[in-house]
């Protein structure tokens, strides 16, 4: 900023100074010490304006314009002060902070003094933000940014600052997106357990959190979906939500579901569960009792009662007994000879 007026404004100065007495004998020293101020001024020579403009009120005092100019000067000499103090190294708030109370004491608040107090005072906000961090929860970092000053706080700096905070608030979406993909993979393993171990109370709780959170997920949209091509690709959240849409289809629907399924190399706890539930309702049991047995065998936590139950229950029917025929066999061993 520079320290001095516009000759229009020195020259309003001059007259109001002088407009209460006639106007003083001309004064050579007093031009002269004058002319000096304005030319260091000029020249950004603070500490040669500052020691004509004393020189100039302590010979002068009726005069206005050495008063104004020298505030000005002495307001120049404390923010220069105090932006030389961040300057060094890292930079020193704290002694910049110390420079422009001193000058509240010593020259009153002053637009500008009280400016640049604000602004430091926006430097020590962000300050303390930097020194919190690195943010490693979105909530933490949400509270933090609430505490940052406004751009206006910040002066010539704040286009600048507002490009930073802009940059701060992309960096917190992409952390948002992280916890959120994070919390929806640990429901899925919650659903997954929750149908392994048949706690059907614990699978709707996980569900109403998965929708609540995600509503567009492909397992938060099961009960709803109309077709079977979005969920084709192999993986848990798929066969999650095939499982779901198996429980609460109408036969047509579980037949197709049970088409897909059988072939199909599972990926899952829920997967090998309804492949499993697909080769009963195919009618092919001793798939079923063999895929149960694998299940058993990969999570000896499952609970299969139920599976245990209705497949024993078809078995013992007349038309199931006493053994299948060769093709009875052997349909359901080749349909399971890539079964994990």
């Amino acid at each position: 900023m520079k320290p001095f007026l516009p000759f229009s404004a020195l020259l309003l100065l001059l007259v109001a100074g002088c407009s209460k007495a006639p106007p003083p004998p001309y004064d050579s020293d007093a031009n002269r010490l004058l002319l000096a101020s304005l030319q260091a001024m000029q020249t950004e020579s603070l500490d040669d304006a500052i020691g004509n403009l004393e020189r100039l009120q302590a010979l002068r005092p009726e005069y206005a314009l050495p008063h104004v100019l020298l505030q000005q000067s002495y307001e120049t000499e404390a923010i220069t002060a105090a932006t030389r103090h961040l300057a060094e190294g890292e930079g020193d708030l704290e002694r910049a902070v110390d420079e422009i109370e001193g000058a509240m004491i010593e020259l009153g608040a002053t637009p500008r003094i009280e400016a640049e107090r604000n602004r430091l005072q926006a430097l020590s906000q962000v300050l303390a933000y930097r020194t919190a961090g690195p943010y490693h929860d979105s909530s933490d970092w949400n509270t933090a940014l609430l505490t940052l000053p406004a751009p206006e706080e910040l002066g010539a700096d704040a286009d600048l600052y507002r490009e930073w905070i802009r940059s701060e608030r992309r960096e917190l979406v992409a952390l948002e997106d992280i916890e959120k993909r994070r919390q929806v993979d640990s429901i899925i393993r919650d659903i997954d357990r929750a149908i392994l171990l048949a706690s059907w109370t614990d699978l709707a709780a996980a569900i109403v959190k998965l929708q609540q959170l995600d509503p567009q997920h492909p397992v938060a949209l099961a009960e709803s979906a109309t077709s079977l091509s979005f969920y084709g690709k192999a993986t848990t959240e798929n066969e999650i939500a095939l499982f779901l849409m198996f429980q609460n289809g109408d036969p047509a629907r579980r037949t197709a579901i049970a088409e897909l399924m059988v072939p199909r190399l599972p990926r899952s706890a829920t997967g090998r569960r309804l492949r499993v539930m697909s080769a009963f309702q195919q009618g092919y049991l001793l798939s079923a009792v063999i895929g149960l047995d694998k299940l058993v065998s990969l999570h000896p936590e499952a609970n299969i009662a139920g599976l245990r139950r209705r497949l024993d229950a078809a078995i013992a029917e007349p038309q199931n007994a006493p053994w299948p025929s060769l093709r009875g066999i052997l349909t359901p061993i080749y349909r399971l000879q890539e079964y994990p």
